[in-house]
């Protein structure tokens, strides 16, 4: 299936895109474009409706220690070359150096196609998956999957033992036993 371009006033986020594509068959996407000091810059592709916890995406991808946080305008255009709204794994091509790690949301992959930003905000192009990844890979950004199911239903790691000075408010007083000397 060939490419299709879909015009439409320009968005800043992918609900206010909704808007103007939400009918379109496909995988829906957003991008985030996050950073940690230690482990580089990241390009987040996932499914509209998910939710991400970036602890949980820093361990999925064995990132030790790592604090992602979001980058700001001026990173979206020093790195890939866009402008805020406009951001979409199409602009990995313009980031010649390879310092963006893409991360991509396996469920996408179960889509035919894919909708996405062609380097603008005022218009969403439809395009096979196959073909994203595949441009993704020729331009030296084959993608790390992740499994956003997996993630959102993935415990977090245990928080560490706080000291009990009696039972927390609204929990009852049981303490598993009967009190007695028995």
């Amino acid at each position: 299936a060939a490419a299709t371009v879909h015009a439409h006033p320009a968005v800043l986020t992918s609900e206010e895109a909704e808007a103007h594509i939400g009918g379109l068959p496909g995988a829906h996407i957003k991008n985030l474009l996050v950073s940690d000091k230690k482990h580089g810059v990241f390009l987040i592709t996932m499914l509209t409706e998910r939710r991400v916890d970036m602890k949980a995406v820093a361990r999925a991808l064995s990132l030790a220690g790592a604090n992602l946080r979001f980058c700001d305008k001026e990173a979206l255009k020093a790195h890939l070359g866009v402008e805020q709204g406009a951001l979409s794994p199409l602009a990995l091509a313009n980031d010649a150096d390879g310092k963006v790690t893409f991360v991509l949301d396996d469920g996408v992959l179960k889509h035919e196609s894919v909708l996405a930003h062609p380097l603008v905000n005022t218009a969403t192009l439809s395009l096979p998956t196959a073909a994203l990844v595949a441009y993704a890979t020729r331009h030296g950004h084959a993608p790390k999957t992740l499994d956003f199911d997996a993630l959102a239903a993935a415990p977090p790691p245990a928080a560490p033992a706080v000291k009990a000075d009696g039972p927390a408010k609204g929990a009852g007083a049981s303490n598993g036993g009967g009190g007695g000397k028995g």
